[in-house]
């Protein structure tokens, strides 16, 4: 498969030809290189093979349970829309989408079923585009490895010792040295196990002694370096050559992963006992008028350098490690203090404080958070608790739960990384949800991206049928920001707005 395919197969079940031959050629005047066939019988689906995409026009004659039965069976999965209207029962068409639907339409919304097969259309070219480069990337894996096996060994003594001295002195520099660790240590951590002797013997393990000569040099004959004595065939190294976007050599992922994992739980174990983080807040701008003043909250952690830099590369590591609970209550704790201490002062401050699924999971947290809202004297209607989409779908019964006792207290829930799931609206059916924020890759440079405001405009317009609040987030230009005002989002937030401060003030 190349990233040059022209077409986008698909597969149409529909319980009358007439219905398929009109989403087919309304795709068709769209002009999406659409082709396929059509079938209206869901027990077909098990055997499909060779296509991009399903459309279902799910009916009464055409069930949602028996076409979610054989869908579950197809494999690999392909990707699935499905069009319905609103007098169908929800339950059939939920569990239908829940096996793997990527969509759900109703008859007659032709633009709605363009975007979205235009979208999986260009998933499938970058899906293409990647296996390609994918597969150039091994071959220049291979041809790297030829050109190390083949490196000339006969390089005069005085020469190394020459390239040796600058690029210690270079790379001193920029990586230390001394104290007991080889120089380089840390950039030879950023390179593949098979290549760091090969590159150690360049740097030098002290800066003084020069490399070993080879064991078994050729001789030069007549002023030429003779070809190498044949070699016995190398055992093949099968090991994937990760490569990042400036072609620097990198761990494998398992092992980097390890790696950081356990310095930056280090870190975040050491910041938490000595006291080395702090919260920012960013505030959150109504476009409607809001009288109160919303900030969101982010943490921030003390560095080597004495410096505190953002700790969202810290989140992923802890939730690895089970840390998150911890952080969570620290910034709950440490939020609550300064919405209490900015109250005193006649304010209007109202905070947005995420939390991880983990935290969700201990069956107390409400009784602890109601706990912490009478020890600081703050009302529930103060503060409002974010949810990633993602933790809301891992765990819907918990997440259910904690937002009725949320709203108990007069506390709103918010739903963040919103719209990145085919099917998100869904969510604003299922959950009594307050708000919505909008995932950053929806929103960054959106104003160059007619397919993104699409999809925001959609979204957009859901939460405003379900009555609930959207917050347009990660705004760092103008045309951004005129996108989803015009769009109808209520609040917005980025650096085009404010920078985050460690007070409640605009930082613009």
């Amino acid at each position: 498969m190349t990233s040059q395919a022209t077409t986008l197969k698909l597969l149409i079940l529909a319980a009358e030809s007439k219905q398929a031959e009109s989403i087919f050629s309304a795709l068709q005047q769209a002009l999406l290189p659409v082709r396929g066939s059509f079938t209206q019988h869901p027990k077909k689906l098990e055997r499909v093979r060779q296509c991009d995409l399903i459309i279902a026009a799910i009916s009464a004659e055409l069930s949602a349970d028996l076409t979610a039965e054989y869908y579950s069976k197809l494999e690999p999965a392909i990707p699935l829309l499905v069009i319905a209207d609103e007098q169908q029962d929800p339950q059939p068409l939920i569990r239908l989408l829940r096996a793997g639907g990527g969509g759900l339409l109703t008859p007659g919304d032709t633009a709605g079923l363009v975007r979205m097969v235009h979208l999986h259309w260009q998933t499938l070219r970058l899906t293409l585009q990647n296996e390609e480069l994918r597969a150039r990337l091994k071959k220049s894996e291979r041809r790297l490895r030829q050109l190390l096996r083949a490196a000339d060994p006969q390089l005069q003594q005085e020469e190394l010792q020459k390239r040796q001295q600058a690029t210690s002195e270079a790379y001193r520099s920029l990586f230390g040295g001394g104290d007991g660790q080889p120089l380089g240590a840390e950039m030879l951590d950023l390179l593949a196990p098979e290549y760091r002797d090969a590159v150690k013997s360049l740097l030098g393990d002290g800066g003084d002694a020069p490399p070993a000569a080879p064991a078994a040099a050729s001789p030069n004959v007549g002023g030429r370096v003779a070809a190498p004595a044949p070699q016995s065939e190398p055992v093949p190294d099968n090991s994937p050559l990760t490569l990042d976007a400036d072609s620097t050599p990198q761990l494998e992922q398992e092992d980097q992963a390890t790696f950081t994992d356990s310095q930056l739980v280090n870190q975040i174990e050491h910041a938490l006992d000595n006291d080395q983080l702090k919260l920012v807040y960013q505030p959150v701008v109504s476009l409607r008028g809001d009288s109160q003043e919303p900030y969101s909250v982010l943490l921030r952690m003390l560095d080597e350098n004495r410096e505190f830099r953002p700790a969202d590369d810290l989140l992923d590591p802890a939730d690895r490690a089970g840390k998150m609970p911890a952080i969570d209550h620290w910034v709950i704790e440490h939020a609550l203090a300064s919405l209490a201490e900015r109250r005193q002062q006649g304010h209007k401050a109202h905070l947005y404080v995420s939390l991880s699924s983990q935290t969700l999971a201990d069956s107390q947290l409400l009784v602890w958070i109601c706990d912490q809202l009478r020890a600081y004297n703050i009302r529930g209607h103060w503060i409002s608790f974010q949810l990633k989409e993602d933790s809301v779908r891992s765990d819907p019964e918990a997440v259910t739960g904690f937002v009725d006792g949320l709203h108990q207290i007069k506390s709103r829930i918010i739903i963040s990384h919103f719209g990145l799931h085919p099917d998100s609206e869904l969510l604003l059916q299922q959950l009594a949800i307050d708000l919505i924020k909008l995932a950053p890759r929806l929103t960054l440079n959106l104003g160059a991206d007619a397919l993104k405001q699409e999809r925001v405009k959609t979204l957009i317009a859901s939460a405003q049928l379900h009555g609930t609040r959207t917050i347009a987030g990660s705004i760092e230009d103008e045309l951004s920001l005129a996108t989803v005002w015009t769009a109808g989002a209520d609040y917005v937030q980025g650096n085009l707005i404010a920078r985050p401060t460690p007070g409640f003030e605009l930082a613009i």
